[in-house]
């Protein structure tokens, strides 16, 4: 990991005159004029917040999806993913990046909280994590706690699979408290190598996962895409965005981030 971060670090570095790195605290700026982060009503100690926000990061490297930056502080954490006007969001998307950290960091308080006013989204903070997987659940349909509980056992197996990554985001914000996309841009190509997800599209991998938990027929043999149809024959995942075109996003999202505050 440390040689991959100094060799992303130089490339940028050798390129300075086309693009200047945005800073953590340019980062920071962003995110609290925005209001964006994670509330945590019991934290015991900023382990439990390490964890919860490693499991977003987790979740967002499974759903394919690019970070801006990840904070961990005390009171509380924040995960920030880079918008994606063009891709769509399905309601299992959101209901799994939503209870990843608390799942994955044992939150029993908030688990039970929400499996409480699960049919009141209102009930949470606008933008808490209960919140958005409330909003999400009749989307999906059924009965909502048993939905919550099988949401639960999938997050639960993929963090299982996936221990190893979710362990190393852990330790890094632990030791950082505050790490920014080029970094996290590192890990989630050195997870694609490690666990050999780059080229089977993650879709098909947490779809089936999802599928089985909810004894859906799926097809053999065809990769599955995020709205659980088969892709084309011959799909192949595309590859990760580089690390010079997600920083000129990223400056452009912060930019906005602060135009929309003033």
């Amino acid at each position: 990991m440390i040689a991959r971060e100094m060799t992303c670090q130089s490339a940028m570095v050798s390129q300075g005159s086309r693009l200047r790195l945005l800073t953590m605290t340019q980062c920071n700026s962003y995110f609290i004029m925005r209001n964006h982060r994670s509330i945590f009503p019991t934290i015991a100690d900023i382990k439990t917040v390490a964890r919860h926000e490693a499991g977003h990061l987790l979740m967002l490297w499974l759903l394919d999806r690019y970070a801006v930056a990840c904070i961990i502080t005390d009171e509380g954490g924040l995960t920030k993913a880079l918008d994606e006007h063009d891709t769509k969001e399905t309601p299992h998307q959101r209901i799994l990046y939503a209870m990843a950290g608390m799942v994955l960091s044992a939150d029993f308080d908030l688990l039970n909280n929400l499996r409480q006013h699960a049919t009141e989204p209102g009930y949470f903070d606008p933008i808490s994590d209960s919140h958005h997987a409330a909003e999400a659940l009749p989307l999906v349909g059924g009965d909502p706690m048993l939905v919550l509980c099988q949401f639960n056992d999938i997050i639960l197996r993929l963090g299982s699979r996936f221990r190893k990554a979710h362990r190393q985001a852990t330790k890094l914000l632990l030791e950082k408290q505050a790490i920014a996309f080029d970094t996290i841009h590192g890990l989630f190509s050195q997870w694609d190598a490690e666990y050999g997800l780059e080229i089977r599209p993650k879709s098909d991998l947490v779809c089936r996962m999802i599928a089985r938990a909810f004894r859906w027929p799926m097809p053999r043999g065809k990769f599955i895409g995020w709205d659980f149809k088969p892709l084309p024959a011959g799909y192949v995942a595309p590859k990760r965005m580089g690390l010079m075109e997600l920083a000129e996003r990223v400056k452009k999202q912060v930019a906005g981030g602060k135009s929309s505050t003033i």
